[in-house]
């Protein structure tokens, strides 16, 4: 199978970059029905900032224009605040969308989530969110 390029350019530009540093990383993207597709990407202000947030863009010609669809888990659910980062979707057999992700606890002093000592990360925990709607629920808190 050979691969080509169908469109390429950027999936995100921050709106305001004279007020805030926005950046946009890891961008997973999902096809709904081979025309609608879905592209789910952390954002923030930097890669461990304490604003790491999941977001979507969706697509509904095949991903040439990309509309804003929102945060997939807004800050305000949370009790402490967490940083959401790494995520992947995946689209099941009867249209249920799972995502998997990951956050760090953020709410106390900031500090490098890299651990010298044994060679790897502090404690991050793994979060799963569930939509059964075939993704038109997507851009709102899952249930």
């Amino acid at each position: 199978m050979k691969l080509t390029v169908e469109h390429e350019g950027p999936l995100h530009k921050n709106p305001k970059p004279s007020f805030r540093a926005e950046c946009a990383f890891l961008p997973n993207v999902v096809s709904l029905d081979g025309v609608e597709v879905l592209c789910v990407y952390h954002i923030g202000q930097a890669f461990y900032s304490d604003d790491g947030e999941l977001a979507l863009l969706r697509s509904t010609d095949g991903a040439r224009i990309w509309q804003q669809n929102g945060l997939i888990w807004a800050p305000e659910n949370d009790c402490i605040v967490y940083n959401y980062s790494a995520p992947h979707c995946a689209r099941l057999g009867d249209g249920t969308l799972l995502l998997v992700a990951s956050r760090i606890d953020q709410s106390g002093d900031l500090e490098d989530p890299h651990n010298d000592q044994i060679g790897g990360f502090r404690y991050m925990e793994k979060v799963l969110f569930r939509f059964e709607d075939g993704g038109g629920g997507l851009g709102l808190a899952p249930r």
